[in-house]
């Protein structure tokens, strides 16, 4: 079962995460969310590489959607982003509330910058080119604001999670 953890436990948090994504909610929330969820499987699976593949899950609820592929992005944006920070951050497996709620901020700031500047400069998409930064304010009060201050609760939240999980896990004898 060992072996398999892994990739279960990419396969559940990311389908978890997919559920929320395909739920008609404020992209600011969905941030949020999968900072949550990203949290959750770091703290039930600590490798570096692990959020991505949970993204990539994730990418496969959004496949329906009309505007996917910036979907798609905005998804690998968090998780890239998370995945990059918690491996600079999460040196140990012991971490407080304010730290993680560090991470998860840090991580949905980069995640949603990150979006913005492959929508303006790598893609030019052109809703955004034509907005130029007049978009990009309104999208950061509207999407970058609740996401990082929402992230600073969530955040913990998923740690909590992860680490009763984790305990209840460790405490089972396999059946």
């Amino acid at each position: 079962m060992n072996r398999y953890k892994p990739i279960l436990t990419i396969l559940a948090i990311g389908s978890l995460w997919g559920l929320l994504e395909i739920m008609p909610l404020p992209t600011g929330i969905l941030c949020a969310g999968g900072i949550l969820f990203l949290v959750l499987g770091r703290k039930l699976w600590n490798a570096p590489g692990t959020s991505i593949a949970t993204g990539f899950v994730v990418c496969l609820f959004k496949i329906g959607g009309s505007t996917f592929i910036c979907q798609w992005v905005g998804v690998l944006s968090l998780a890239v982003s998370f995945d990059i920070c918690a491996s600079l951050l999460w040196r140990k497996n012991e971490w407080n509330p304010v730290k993680i709620a560090l991470l998860g901020f840090l991580s949905s700031l980069a995640g949603v910058s990150l979006f913005v500047v492959w929508a303006m400069v790598i893609a030019q998409q052109p809703s955004w080119v034509a907005g130029g930064w007049e978009r990009v304010m309104s999208y950061a009060w509207q999407i970058m604001l609740p996401s990082t201050s929402l992230s600073l609760i969530l955040a913990p939240a998923g740690y909590l999670i992860g680490a009763r999980l984790t305990t209840a896990m460790s405490g089972s004898n396999g059946c």
